[in-house]
């Protein structure tokens, strides 16, 4: 990672990343997910959110049994290639955010409130 982080064009690198996490999440929601979603219907989407956070087998096949059957049909599509899209947006996005932010962290870690060219009693020994 330290070898990435030295790069002379890793701030490109990084940006790039993000840039194109936030391009492969646009994709997933607006274009692969919107034929699922128009079966599902968009007067349940608080539903789906209900499965989203349901976080026990038990209450998602309570929240998936609540639909009708076609319904349950777009349910599963969302997940491919939809979910699965949304999950590589997020990785590269949090990715390109995250070595962005190493970074500007070089010097070390410091506590909230330090500023790296005054205060060096505040650096973190981690």
């Amino acid at each position: 990672m330290q070898t990435l982080l030295r790069m002379p064009r890793a701030p490109l690198t990084f940006s790039l990343m993000a840039v194109f996490g936030v391009i492969v999440f646009g994709l997933a929601v607006g274009v692969l997910m919107q034929p699922a979603v128009q079966i599902v219907g968009m007067e349940r989407t608080s539903e789906l959110v209900c499965l989203q956070l349901a976080f026990t087998p038990e209450r998602a096949a309570a929240v998936v049994l609540a639909f009708p059957e076609e319904a349950r049909i777009g349910i599963a599509q969302l997940l491919v290639p939809g979910d699965l899209a949304l999950a590589w947006g997020y990785g590269f996005l949090l990715a390109g955010l995250m070595g962005l932010l190493a970074m500007r962290l070089t010097d070390g870690w410091f506590r909230g409130g330090c500023h790296r060219n005054v205060d060096s009693a505040c650096r973190l020994n981690i």
